[in-house]
């Protein structure tokens, strides 16, 4: 069975500046291809790869202890390496998990793109993202859950309100042509497989900032996690050194912002 994580070991050697990035659920790790131009110079990247995808098998399921635990180990191999962690949407729990399992003193940096709430958003997100996939559904007039996710990827976009008015329809039809082939249909063992374990995380009452610089950065249309769930996750961690709320943007501003990446790394430097 391959490793979770992908990464060349010689380059990592090479390298003073160790990145692993942590996709989200129904997320390949090509998510990431858009981080590559804007990565400091002597810097390796490594990435963690969801159950299902990527080359991954299907099972076991997700654990996010468990990954946490991998991405720790492999980042404590190479103590003296300058560290970040980017990790998205349901990676962020990954990677804050993480942040605490590292061998000490080590600092890190924590780039948390659209992150999960503690239990991947709870009953609010649920109602939410099943109000906003029936929509579609009524609105197409199908089940078939092949139809209806690509349109919903749509509301993921720009946010339900873009979707609903037009206000971008020119933009987000070309992303979902770019984009079709990526996109994860949420069939049921695999949404099982990334979702089950994300929905018991939540944040330690004991979890310690005070190694990590914590930048934050999401989209303000979110449909899946709210600005007032981001708020307060941020509120839990003690604050967050960089916030960067991008006003037009939903859940995948790693796909739909172009400056997210040239500001991510812009707070790492």
């Amino acid at each position: 069975m391959p490793a979770a994580i992908l990464y060349d070991a010689k380059e990592v050697a090479r390298a003073d500046h160790l990145v692993i990035f942590v996709p989200g659920v129904l997320s390949s790790i090509q998510i990431f291809d858009a981080a590559k131009p804007h990565l400091p110079k002597n810097t390796a990247s490594a990435y963690y790869r969801f159950p299902g995808l990527d080359g991954v098998p299907l099972a076991p399921a997700l654990q996010v202890d468990l990954a946490a635990r991998e991405i720790a180990l492999l980042a404590d191999t190479y103590p003296n390496h300058e560290l970040t962690l980017v990790g998205y949407s349901g990676g962020a729990a990954i990677v804050l998990e993480a942040s605490q399992l590292l061998g000490s003193p080590r600092a890190a940096n924590l780039a948390l793109i659209s992150p999960t709430p503690p239990f991947g958003g709870g009953l609010e997100t649920r109602l939410r993202t099943t109000r906003d996939v029936l929509a579609v559904s009524v609105r197409l007039g199908t089940l078939d859950i092949s139809k209806i996710w690509p349109e919903y990827w749509k509301v993921l976009a720009f946010g339900w309100d873009n979707y609903r008015s037009g206000a971008r329809a020119e933009e987000v039809e070309r992303l979902l042509e770019r984009e079709r082939s990526n996109i994860v249909i949420p069939r049921r063992e695999i949404a099982k497989a990334h979702t089950q374990s994300l929905q018991r995380w939540e944040l330690s009452s004991n979890f310690d900032a005070r190694r990590l610089r914590i930048g934050v950065f999401y989209g303000a249309k979110d449909p899946v996690f709210s600005e007032k769930q981001t708020e307060a996750l941020i509120q839990q961690l003690g604050g967050a050194e960089r916030t960067q709320r991008y006003p037009d943007q939903g859940h995948i501003p790693i796909i739909t912002e172009p400056r997210l990446f040239e500001d991510i790394f812009d707070f790492v430097r």
